[in-house]
């Protein structure tokens, strides 16, 4: 059952090679010349990223294309927070479950992460689709499980991959440990196993996030 929702350089490489090469991911994705930065491309306003798998059964694949699931996430989120993730274009991004991978960074289990489509794949699945996709964010469901990350949990995980887009298509770094609106109103360790947050979408600000964490901490500590 799916649930919903940067370990060795070697590895990471591994995985690079097959969608990237090291170039392209310096580089970062391309932005569309004409569309000033914050703007939806005109040219995929309209774009129908959520319906783009064809085949009625893909549990026999590893690499499971998951727009249908987690692109009405990433565009409330987007609609929510526009001011955070206003360089992001959640209609051109391809989300994709990565079965029975337990990724690691420093040693720390990773649930998402994003990195831009190469040029190679990027042409080719305009060809194959007549869709762009100029992202690729990466969700493991076997961590997801494993460490029990809750459905709000999820939330701040893909909001954490679109707060990396900027506007010149390359990826932004965090501030700290994370970006300054996250670190500064959850608890050291939201992510942990029975980690009770708030829903970030109803909730709808990041005060209202710090607010109401302290509610659930007074509620817990009863």
């Amino acid at each position: 059952m799916t649930v919903l929702p940067l370990k060795k350089q070697e590895q990471d490489l591994d995985q690079q090679e097959e969608f990237l090469t090291p170039e392209e991911e310096q580089a970062g994705a391309p932005p569309a010349e004409e569309v000033a930065a914050g703007e939806v491309d005109p040219r995929f306003r309209d774009q129908d990223g959520e319906h783009v798998v064809i085949m009625d059964d893909v549990d026999g694949f590893k690499y499971q294309i998951a727009n249908e699931k987690y692109t009405p996430v990433a565009k409330a989120l987007w609609k929510k927070f526009n001011k955070e993730l206003g360089d992001c274009n959640p209609f051109v991004i391809l989300f994709v479950e990565v079965q029975e991978t337990k990724r690691m960074i420093y040693g720390k289990p990773c649930f998402v992460d994003i990195m831009p489509m190469s040029t190679k794949l990027r042409e080719l699945f305009t060809q194959v689709t007549n869709k762009r996709f100029d992202y690729m964010v990466t969700i493991y469901p076997a961590n997801i499980e494993k460490y029990e990350q809750t459905y709000n949990q999820m939330l701040v995980h893909v909001y954490n991959a679109l707060r990396r887009i900027k506007a010149d298509g390359k990826l932004r770094g965090y501030d700290i440990q994370a970006f300054g609106e996250v670190y500064a109103n959850l608890k050291s360790g939201w992510d942990k196993e029975n980690c009770l947050i708030p829903n970030l979408l109803d909730t709808g600000t990041w005060l209202g996030m710090h607010q109401q964490q302290q509610n659930l901490f007074e509620t817990d500590a009863k």
